[in-house]
């Protein structure tokens, strides 16, 4: 065991990589892309919620806890909401043009359900409309991921909130000073 212990950033992100995905170490870590390879990942989320032309509050804060969650460098985490801005007034052709380019780089190459996966989820924050469905699906089909693969990662993201919105009950029956009152 290594005697340097790390930093709550690191912490955090490993707890989250092997909790979420069962990832033995972050793809972060790895050095085959680096920065960049987060910064389009990051931008690829942005484009999937502004394809309706706004990105709302609620899926920016997504996109930037998110982000944050996985030890995304702060220089990043500052640019989300300028991606965003600038998502809201892509075309579909720039949009596909830069999911073909995630797969050129390290890592990314293995990740095409989890890039449709988080951009379901961060689309979905203010709820799903028909241009941002018809971003995933174009993203989805860009990357790869065919009908059965695309509606068994929408059914995945319904029965995780569902099971969210479960647990909250459960564990809060008489609500908790932090949470929305729509939860209580």
């Amino acid at each position: 065991m290594s005697d340097k212990i790390p930093d709550s950033t690191e912490l955090a992100r490993d707890f989250y990589y092997l909790n979420q995905f069962g990832f033995t170490k972050a793809p972060a870590t790895m050095d085959d892309g680096g920065d960049e390879k987060l910064r389009r990942y990051a931008a690829a989320l942005c484009n999937v919620s502004g394809a309706d032309g706004n990105v709302s509050k609620e899926e920016l804060a997504f996109i930037m806890g998110y982000c944050s969650c996985k030890g995304y460098p702060k220089s990043i985490i500052d640019d989300i909401p300028e991606m965003c801005k600038d998502a809201e007034s892509k075309s579909k052709g720039d949009v596909m043009g830069e999911t073909r380019e995630l797969l050129t780089m390290g890592t990314l190459k293995n990740t095409a359900n989890q890039i449709v996966y988080d951009g379901i989820r961060a689309a979905t924050q203010d709820g799903l409309n028909g241009k941002e469905i018809s971003a995933i699906e174009g993203v989805a089909e860009e990357l790869g991921v065919g009908g059965g693969q695309l509606a068994k990662i929408f059914d995945l993201v319904k029965k995780e909130k569902e099971l969210r919105e479960r647990r909250i009950k459960i564990l809060f029956p008489h609500g908790h000073p932090c949470l929305p009152s729509i939860s209580n």
